[in-house]
């Protein structure tokens, strides 16, 4: 029953305050979860109202700031600490006070949603408050006001604390992405960390000089961050919850979205997770405006695009190359959204004899059975690339989907000739016979576009000379300046805030 699931939770998650999922009358969610308000922040709301039961993110167990005091779990050990609810409070704010001083104790709230219990509400509110709750209000305020809403993040030499946090280090563009931003945020005078569950810690492949603190689990991790005043920054959604609940009393959370995660699953229940993990209260970078498009249609607020950088020191134009005339690279890596496939058909349909074809990457038996024109680099490293990249005529890429798509990107910066399809992410700075070719997703059209760029000069140095231009204006130091900027805007915003401290007007 309801009661036996809230217990079981609370025994198995240690949380020490729980709330069950309640639903009204006609069986639609009345709560899951309690969030601030979004246009009246000086109100709390119930998160998935409304919703489905089945709603799939409402279903997903996990901390909250508080739970209604209409179905209330609390362990004995937790009264004890904490005492009762406070009757000052007349008419509303009790339970989330309640809670917040559980929070402030050490102790941990949470939502369970296999708890189900019918709550014999109306849907509809009155729209006036009465003095009752208009004191509860400024009760609420004048002792929680400062706590939750003034977050200072600067040391005391002005700069800011920023800690990322990362469930592992290993060799991938995302975490490239993440430690790029933490060197740079480091050059600029502030102090950046990574908190990490990487058995190994600090990344091998990279040159990080930040601080890295290596944790055995999220829960350890959470418990060490929670204290500490800092921007506090998700990487992935299963660091979502750990790093938000680590921001419910101190510090400000944000969430590094680089793609939208649930494309990298097939199953709806883990579709679910990640996208309940897309909590309302953190600030959002979206890795391009295909991310923050889908963020928004999944309930984001005010995501801001922030897309990966160049590292144009890295990728550019190399004095006494030569480049090759009629040759192809291309990434090939085996993970279905790449769509290696694709690149194999459209080199099939190619007319014969066969241009040369250069594979870079990991898995060398993926250029088995492409002919003896087909040649495979293994692990380059990104100077190596640089190098095949200023060798090669066109690159192509045929991914299904990327949150942004790096290889066309260093291909203009390096002056090879780019065909790519369109995979969401690369729509932020891939503009079809501007700097590129964008053929469908047909082999046939894919084989196409590189016969016509390996034929036509003319139209490849102008799609070169577009790229150049393109990845000039992504090149890293003009990115690391966009991300302090919105570090220090979002760290002024929350240094002194007591605009949720004053009672709301009457909601209408």
């Amino acid at each position: 029953g309801w009661l036996a699931a809230l217990q079981y939770a609370s025994h198995q998650r240690d949380w020490d305050v729980v709330g069950a999922r309640l639903l009204y009358p006609d069986t639609s969610i009345q709560y899951g979860g309690i969030v601030r308000n979004h246009d009246q922040p000086q109100w709390f709301d119930h998160r998935f109202r409304f919703k489905a039961a089945d709603f799939g993110p409402a279903n997903i167990e996990g901390p909250t700031i508080a739970a209604t005091g209409a179905c209330l779990y609390v362990t004995r050990e937790t009264l004890d600490d904490i005492g009762e609810l406070d009757e000052g409070f007349g008419m509303a704010y009790e339970d989330v006070d309640y809670c917040l001083r559980a929070w402030a104790h050490g102790r941990r709230v949470g939502y369970v949603p296999q708890a189900v219990v019918l709550h014999h509400e109306s849907k509809t509110r009155g729209k006036v408050q009465g003095d009752r709750e208009l004191a509860s209000q400024a009760r609420f305020w004048d002792r929680w006001g400062d706590q939750l809403d003034r977050r200072p993040v600067r040391a005391e030499d002005g700069g800011l604390r920023v800690i990322y946090v990362t469930q592992d280090t290993g060799i991938g563009g995302g975490h490239r992405v993440i430690f790029t931003h933490l060197n740079g945020l480091l050059e600029k005078g502030h102090h950046p960390e990574l908190w990490t569950l990487d058995e190994d810690g600090a990344p091998g492949w990279f040159d990080l000089e930040v601080p890295v603190r290596r944790f055995d689990s999220y829960a350890e991790l959470a418990h060490a961050l929670g204290p500490i005043d800092a921007i506090k920054v998700a990487t992935w959604w299963e660091t979502s919850s750990w790093v938000w609940e680590a921001s419910v009393l101190h510090g400000i959370p944000v969430y590094l979205v680089q793609d939208v995660e649930s494309s990298y699953y097939a199953s709806p229940k883990d579709h679910a997770a990640v996208h309940e993990s897309y909590r309302p209260e953190f600030a959002y970078l979206a890795g391009s405006a295909w991310v923050a498009d889908e963020l928004k249609k999944l309930g984001v607020a005010d995501p801001t695009v922030f897309t990966p950088g160049l590292d144009t020191g890295t990728y550019r134009t190399l004095d006494g190359m030569q480049r090759r005339d009629g040759t192809i690279l291309s990434t090939a890596r085996s993970n279905p959204l790449k769509d290696f496939r694709l690149t194999r058909a459209a080199y099939g349909r190619l007319t014969n004899p066969k241009p040369e074809l250069t594979l870079f990457g990991s898995e060398p038996e993926l250029a088995e059975g492409l002919g003896d024109s087909v040649t495979f680099r293994r692990f380059p490293s990104d100077e190596e690339v640089n190098v095949l990249l200023n060798e090669t005529s066109v690159l192509v890429q045929t991914s299904k989907h990327e949150g942004f798509c790096l290889p066309p990107l260093e291909a203009m910066a390096a002056g090879a000739a780019v065909v790519c399809t369109d995979s969401n992410g690369n729509r932020d700075f891939c503009v079809d016979g501007v700097n590129c070719l964008m053929p469908g997703r047909d082999p046939q059209q894919v084989a196409d576009a590189l016969q016509r760029l390996l034929a036509d000069a003319p139209l490849r140095e102008r799609l070169i000379a577009a790229g150049h231009e393109t990845a000039e204006a992504y090149a890293w130091p003009r990115k690391i300046d966009a991300l302090e900027r919105f570090y220090l805007d979002l760290a002024d915003d929350r240094a002194d805030t007591t605009a949720a401290r004053t009672p709301a007007p009457a909601r209408t």
